[in-house]
C-alpha cells in the first residue's frame, strides 16, 4: 500500500525557544514542539528527577477505600480482586494481590474468561466467583457496571472500583470509586492506565499502614502502562522509565531471559511487541490466569515454566492469526470487497480473542476500515471487532447502523459489536453506504509523518544517542521518522528463513550504510536508480563494533512526474542567476536537465514560496529575483514538501 509522506512543518520561533531554554539540539526541539509539549512539560521530560508523582490521596475516594481495606485486613475478611484478561488488567491484579498478601490479607483473584464472560464484570461471572467474600475490589473495570455492583451489594459485599475508562452519567453504587476521569476527582493525571490506578491504591494503602511511601512493583506497573497505550507523558513517563530501569519481579525476569532481552537494555518497544503479546496470548486463546501466575511465581523454576508456556501460547496464537487472516483475505477477494469503503468479513467460529488482531492486520493491508465478525455455530449470534482509519469515527458509524446490531461500544478507531447472523448483509450494506458518504478517495491513503530530513552523514551513533533521550517511546511520544533523499541502493538481498525481509546498502561520502526492511521483500522491487527513503535509526552492535543501521518504513522513486528534484531545482536556480526569467527561456535552456514545463513552473512556485522571486503566472515570467542571504532549505516550502504527499 503506497503511503503519503507528510513532512512535519517547523515552528521555528518556538523550536528556538526550546533549544535556548532547555539546552537541547534543534532536532530534539522540533520533536518536542511537534508532539505538543509545553516548555514546562519538556523540562520535566528531560530532567526526570524533577518529575514528581502526585499524591494518591488526591483521588476523591482514596481515603474511603483505604479505611475499608484496612478494616478488612484487621478483621480477616475475605477480599476478592476482580480483574481483566488484557495486560493492563493482569498487571493491575498482580500488584494489588501481591500488596494485600504482604499486608496479611485473605485475598483471592478472579480473571474473567473472554469466551464465557465477555468484557468486564457480569452477573454470571460474579455468581461463579463470589463465595464468602466481604469486600470486592475491581481493577481496570467496573466503572459502567451498575447492575453488577448492585448484585454484589445485595450479596452483602462492599465494592471498591478502580478503573480508568470513561464513566457514564450514572455511576455504580460502590463504596468507593477510584478513577481519575471522574468529574469530582482532583487527581491531576487523567491518563493513568488501570494498572496506574491500582499501583496508586497499593502505594497509598502501604503508606497508611506502614508509614513509608513504597515504590515496589513499578516494573509491573510499567508493563501494563505501555501495553495499554496511554500517553507516556508526565507521571506515566516517569513510572515507565523508572519501572523499566528496575526490573525486580521474578516472573518478568524469566520472561525477559526467555525472550533473550537483557533487563538493563529493555525498551518500551520490547514490551509492546515482545512481552505484551505473550502476556495477552493467554487470555486470547485459553485463560489469562496463566499470565497472572507469571507475576506471582514464587521461584525461578516456576517462573521459567510459565514463561515457556506463555511463549508456546503466543506461537499458537500467531499460527491461528495467520490461518484466519488468510481465510479472511480469501473471503475479501472472493466477494470483491477490496475497494469497499468498509471491509466487513465474517467466518465460522473464528476465536474471539484474535478477531481484533485480524481486523488490525486487514486495516494495514487494505488501508480501509475493517470489521471482522465471528459466527457461532450453535447459535445465531456473532461477535465482531472493528478497526478504522482516522477519517472515519467507527463508533459513530455503528451508531448510524444500530438497528442491525444487538450491542456495540468502543472508541473513534476501535470498537466491538454483537449481531445476529441474519442481519450481516444488511449491516454490511448500511455501514458501507454511511462510509461512502463520509469519505473521499484521499482518506483511504495511509499517511507517514516525517520528523525531519537528514543528510546521510547525520545518521550516526551520535544521532542515536541523542534520540535515546526521548525514550521510552509510546503514545503521545512516538518514535520519530526521518527522510533521506536521493540514495542509490545496491547489494539488494532477500533475507530471513523465508526471504520475506529486505536488506540493501547505499554509499555516501565514502561511507556505506545498511538498510533493513522487515516484511518488505515481496512488496518492494528496487531498480538501479535513485530513491527517497523514510526510516528509523537502530543501534547495531556486532563483533564489538557499534554502528547505526536504518530500518526502512517506506521507499519511493526520487523522481516525480510533476515536482522537480533538489538537483533539478539547483539547475533552475543557476539559470535564474544567469538572467533567464521567462518559462520559455528556462525550458529551452534546461531541456536536458528538466523534462517538462510543468516542473519548471512548479520550481518557480517553490522559489516564490521561499521569497527569492515573484512569479507572474499569467505571463509566465519571473520578477524580483534575488540571491538568498543564507542557504535555502527547500523543506521550508510547503509546495516542495507536497511532492511526498502525492502518489
Amino acid at each position: 500500500m503506497n503511503k503519503l509522506w507528510r513532512i512535519i512543518p517547523s515552528n521555528k520561533q518556538k523550536e528556538q525557544e526550546f533549544t535556548n531554554k532547555l539546552a537541547i539540539s534543534p532536532l530534539l526541539s522540533k520533536i518536542m514542539v511537534h508532539n505538543q509539549f509545553s516548555l514546562e512539560e519538556a523540562q520535566s521530560f528531560f530532567r526526570p528527577k524533577t518529575q514528581h508523582y502526585y499524591d494518591a490521596l488526591l483521588f476523591s475516594d482514596m481515603s474511603k477505600a483505604i479505611e475499608r481495606i484496612k478494616s478488612a485486613l484487621q478483621n480477616n475478611e475475605k477480599i476478592l480482586i476482580f480483574g481483566d484478561y488484557d495486560v493492563d488488567g493482569v498487571t493491575s491484579t498482580a500488584i494489588l494481590y501481591l500488596t494485600l498478601q504482604e499486608l496479611g490479607g485473605e485475598v483471592e483473584f478472579f480473571i474473567p474468561d473472554r469466551e464465557k464472560d465477555g468484557y468486564g464484570m457480569s452477573i454470571n461471572a460474579l455468581k461463579r466467583c463470589l463465595n464468602s467474600h466481604r469486600l470486592l475490589i475491581t481493577v481496570d473495570c467496573g466503572i459502567t457496571s451498575i447492575s453488577e455492583v448492585d448484585y454484589a451489594n445485595q450479596r452483602g459485599l462492599d465494592v471498591i472500583i478502580t478503573d480508568h475508562h470513561l464513566p457514564q452519567e450514572n455511576l455504580p453504587s460502590a463504596l468507593a470509586i477510584l478513577n481519575p476521569k471522574l468529574k469530582n476527582c482532583s487527581y491531576p493525571n487523567k491518563n493513568l492506565a488501570g494498572v496506574g490506578v491500582a499501583f496508586k491504591l497499593a502505594q497509598a494503602l502501604w503508606q497508611a499502614i506502614n508509614g513509608n511511601l513504597r515504590w515496589k512493583y513499578l516494573d509491573i506497573a510499567a508493563i501494563g502502562t505501555i501495553a495499554d497505550m496511554v500517553p507516556l507523558r508526565g507521571e506515566n513517563r516517569a513510572l515507565v522509565k523508572e519501572g523499566l530501569a528496575n526490573i525486580e519481579n521474578l516472573g518478568l525476569k524469566e520472561m525477559l531471559r526467555h525472550c533473550k532481552i537483557e533487563p538493563k537494555n529493555i525498551t518500551s518497544e520490547d514490551v509492546a511487541f515482545i512481552i505484551g503479546p505473550r502476556i495477552n496470548a493467554a487470555g486470547r486463546l485459553k485463560h489469562a490466569e496463566l499470565a497472572l501466575e507469571l507475576f506471582l511465581a514464587p521461584t525461578s523454576p516456576k517462573a521459567q515454566e510459565i514463561a515457556t508456556m506463555l511463549d508456546a501460547n503466543n506461537k499458537e496464537r500467531q499460527l491461528l492469526v495467520e490461518s484466519v487472516l488468510q481465510e479472511a483475505i480469501q473471503f475479501i477477494e472472493r466477494e470483491k470487497k477490496e475497494k469497499n469503503a468498509v471491509i466487513v468479513v465474517w467466518g465460522q467460529e473464528w476465536k474471539a480473542g484474535i478477531i481484533g488482531i485480524i481486523a488490525a492486520r486487514l486495516l494495514e493491508k487494505y488501508s480501509r476500515p475493517c470489521i471482522v465478525i465471528s459466527k457461532e455455530t450453535s447459535t445465531n449470534d456473532c461477535k465482531g471487532s472493528c478497526r478504522s482509519i482516522p477519517a472515519l469515527h467507527i463508533l459513530k458509524a455503528l451508531n448510524h447502523c444500530q438497528q442491525y446490531l444487538e450491542g456495540y461500544g468502543g472508541h473513534a478507531q476501535t470498537a466491538g459489536l454483537s449481531i445476529k447472523v441474519e442481519n450481516l448483509l444488511a449491516f454490511d450494506k448500511a455501514i458501507n453506504a454511511y462510509a461512502e458518504d463520509k469519505l473521499s478517495a484521499q482518506d483511504f491513503l495511509p499517511v507517514l509523518d516525517i520528523t525531519a530530513v537528514l543528510n546521510p552523514s547525520e545518521v550516526n551513533v551520535k544521532l542515536w544517542e541523542e534520540l535515546a533521550l526521548l525514550q521510552p517511546y509510546g503514545a503521545s511520544n512516538p518514535k520519530p521518522n526521518f527522510l533521506l533523499s536521493g540514495i542509490r541502493p545496491y547489494n539488494v538481498k532477500k533475507i530471513g528463513k523465508t526471504g520475506k525481509h529486505l536488506r540493501f546498502n547505499f554509499d555516501d561520502s565514502g561511507h556505506t550504510y545498511t538498510v533493513l526492511g522487515w516484511k518488505k521483500a515481496d512488496e518492494i522491487q528496487l531498480k538501479d536508480t535513485y530513491y527517497d527513503l523514510v526510516f528509523q535509526p537502530q543501534l547495531n552492535i556486532w563483533n564489538g563494533n557499534t554502528s547505526v543501521q536504518l530500518i526502512m518504513l517506506d521507499i519511493k522513486s526520487h523522481y516525480h512526474p510533476t515536482y522537480p528534484t533538489r538537483e533539478e531545482l539547483a539547475h533552475l536556480y543557476l539559470a535564474l542567476k544567469k538572467g533567464l526569467h521567462s518559462v520559455k527561456q528556462l525550458q529551452q535552456a534546461l531541456s536536458s536537465e528538466i523534462d517538462s514545463e510543468e516542473k519548471v513552473i512548479m520550481g518557480l512556485s517553490i522559489f516564490a514560496e521561499l521569497n527569492i522571486l515573484s512569479y507572474d503566472s499569467e505571463n509566465k515570467t519571473v520578477t524580483n529575483f534575488s540571491s538568498p542571504q543564507a542557504k535555502l532549505n527547500l523543506y521550508d516550502s510547503h509546495l516542495y514538501c507536497q511532492r511526498y504527499f502525492t502518489q
